[in-house]
């Protein structure tokens, strides 16, 4: 029998809430991870700027994104009382299913460099993982089905919870 290479999505009902939050957590950690190395495949920091389709943000949108999502859910939730890096907060919190009137104009756009979207993105990983805050997302484990953190852990393609 072969080792999984990737963990499943986490079920969520049942079970010891120690043992979930220990899952969800591990989970969170995988899948965050992953999309690192989703990116490592690119041949240079030049691959990051180049737009896969016209209706698409280049690369380094989708590089900035996860962490900007997670990092906007957790202050709408109060869970976080700063903002890491406002400026990439706003720049990468919109733009994943682009439509031919948005705003897609290069000119509009200053796109920082890998390094720094890498840099915020492990700045990002820490108050995510901090386990305070940690421990206030997963408190509701295994009842966020109700609970106001469901859309920080169930929106997103890291999230928890399938479509």
């Amino acid at each position: 029998m072969t080792a999984e290479r990737f963990p499943r999505t986490p079920n969520l009902v049942g079970g010891h809430a120690e043992d979930k939050r220990r899952e969800v957590r591990d989970y969170f950690h995988a899948t965050f991870d992953r999309y690192e190395q989703l990116f490592e495949v690119l041949a240079s920091d030049a691959a990051y700027f180049s737009k896969p389709i016209p209706l698409r943000h280049p690369l380094i949108f989708y590089f900035g994104h996860t962490a900007t999502f997670f990092v906007n859910k957790l202050v709408l939730a109060g869970l976080l009382n700063e903002r890491i890096n406002p400026r990439f907060e706003s720049m990468f919190a919109i733009g994943v299913d682009e439509m031919s009137w948005d705003d897609l104009g290069e000119a509009h756009y200053d796109w920082p460099t890998v390094a720094e979207v890498r840099a915020y993105r492990f700045c990002g990983h820490a108050p995510i993982f901090n386990s305070v805050l940690w421990h206030r997302i997963l408190a509701a484990c295994p009842y966020f089905y109700s609970s106001l953190l469901l859309p920080v852990l169930s929106r997103h393609p890291s999230g928890l919870m399938p479509n």
